[in-house]
């Protein structure tokens, strides 16, 4: 992380607590800076491919994991051009958590985190989510 990328982080969360928001967008920003929230499960409005959903994630520029490193880690590489809505609901909430890692906020609000996973995968994210703990 950059001193730039630092001080612009430390800036908006200083800021959403200082003073309020002037717009509505201004108020979502400062929240995703802060915490970032994956749910139960996901509903997707419109299809788009993994790989670009994890890119527009990205809320804290330098805050979060390259999407393609959670991928890999969450056992989600080969899914990185399939259309979300074609995704089956345990894929989908590996997604999900990439998701909310790539948002680069401090705060990751998990709901369920395992669900609709298989035993092995729910290891996985066991895992991973222990290894986030050391950042």
């Amino acid at each position: 992380m950059t001193a730039s990328t630092t001080k612009s982080t430390a800036e908006r969360r200083a800021r959403s607590v200082s003073s309020p928001p002037t717009s509505t967008s201004e108020a979502a920003s400062d929240a995703a800076a802060v915490r970032a929230f994956a749910p139960q499960q996901s509903a997707d409005r419109f299809p788009i491919a993994v790989q670009r959903l994890l890119e527009l994630a990205v809320c804290v520029p330098g805050g979060g994991l390259a999407p393609q490193a959670l991928l890999q880690a969450l056992d989600a590489a080969p899914l990185a051009q399939r259309d979300v809505m074609q995704l089956s609901g345990g894929e989908r909430q590996r997604v999900a958590l990439a998701q909310c890692a790539a948002q680069g906020a401090p705060l990751m609000l998990l709901d369920e985190p395992v669900a609709f996973q298989d035993p092995a995968h729910q290891m996985q994210v066991a895992r991973w989510l222990a290894t986030l703990g050391d950042r």
